[in-house]
């Protein structure tokens, strides 16, 4: 059932009405927009902008996610795979805010586009799609949970074995260290992605008298 609060009621109301889905869906699409716009030629007001739109379009995500929540109520929440795409892509937000990353985050939300869609729901072939899309995509949110569990928890270790790890060519410099929690995250990320690991790795096995900080 759902919730009965008169607050959940007028939640649903909104959810169900079609201005609200139109202004979801151009809020997608000027999100999806503003990512095509981005590039390493962008002059400083233009990267100022874009800095911006990340944490509006991040907050517009999160209360979208908030009302469907209030007005379906958890289990009804969970029933919609898009809510878990939305909760996935939101996840992803948070985890480029933790590692200081959040730019570059960005890109997860291109996946938000799937709410197109609807649109095209009347075609027999789009339809079966959606539903194929639909049964598989709660495992590949699993994956990407554990994955997430697993990067954290590599990212807590490096922080207690590597802190005090002598600067080498590629650590120490920048965000990239094991000082703090949060830059071991984005440490980790990086490892994650394949960006210059070995050199990661290599800074992070020198021997003594040259591993330390004290030494």
């Amino acid at each position: 059932d759902f919730p009965r609060q008169w607050y959940s009621k007028a939640c649903r109301r909104l959810l169900m009405h079609k201005g609200y889905r139109l202004l979801s869906l151009f809020g997608i699409a000027c999100n999806l927009l503003v990512l095509l716009l981005r590039s390493d030629t962008m002059d400083a007001a233009t990267a100022s902008l874009l800095s911006v739109q990340t944490h509006v379009f991040f907050i517009i995500l999160l209360a979208e996610i908030g009302l469907s929540l209030t007005a379906l109520g958890p289990w009804n929440f969970a029933s919609v795979p898009l809510h878990w795409l939305d909760v996935f892509v939101a996840c992803g937000g948070l985890v480029g805010y933790a590692a200081g990353r959040s730019e570059e985050a960005d890109f997860v939300r291109v996946l938000r586009c799937v709410h197109f869609l609807h649109f095209f729901g009347v075609s027999g072939g789009v339809r079966d799609a959606m539903v194929a899309l639909s049964r598989s995509f709660t495992n590949v949110v699993h994956l990407w949970a554990l994955l997430l569990f697993v990067l954290v928890t590599y990212a807590a270790v490096g922080r207690a074995t590597w802190a005090l790890t002598r600067p080498g060519e590629l650590l120490g410099q920048g965000a990239l260290s094991f000082a703090t929690f949060e830059a071991s995250l984005h440490t980790m990320l990086q490892v994650l992605l394949g960006e210059d690991w070995p050199t990661l790795v290599a800074d992070c096995s020198v021997q003594p008298p040259l591993c330390s900080l004290e030494d």
